[in-house]
């Protein structure tokens, strides 16, 4: 057996399982895929990106809470080390 195949063979059988209803092969057209019993199907998802302005607006936000959680962070080790 080869490690690919042995690899396959256990996710596919963790799903069965969970319960999963379906096993995601990603995109591409493989054969290997259709051995193993997949089938096409249409993805209709859109997806939509934040404008500049937004991204900006987030990284912001990203840095303003990553600062944060530094000060949570030191705040917490100060408390710790006062209670000892």
């Amino acid at each position: 057996s080869r490690p690919g195949t042995a690899l396959f063979a256990a996710a596919i059988r963790r799903g069965i399982e969970s319960q999963y209803k379906s096993f995601n092969f990603l995109r591409g057209d493989e054969p290997y895929k259709y051995r193993w019993g997949a089938r096409d199907v249409i993805d209709r998802r859109v997806a939509i990106f934040p404008s500049a302005q937004v991204r900006r607006q987030m990284a912001v936000t990203a840095e303003s809470l990553y600062a944060f959680a530094g000060r949570l962070s030191e705040a917490s080790n100060k408390i710790r080390s006062r209670m000892r």
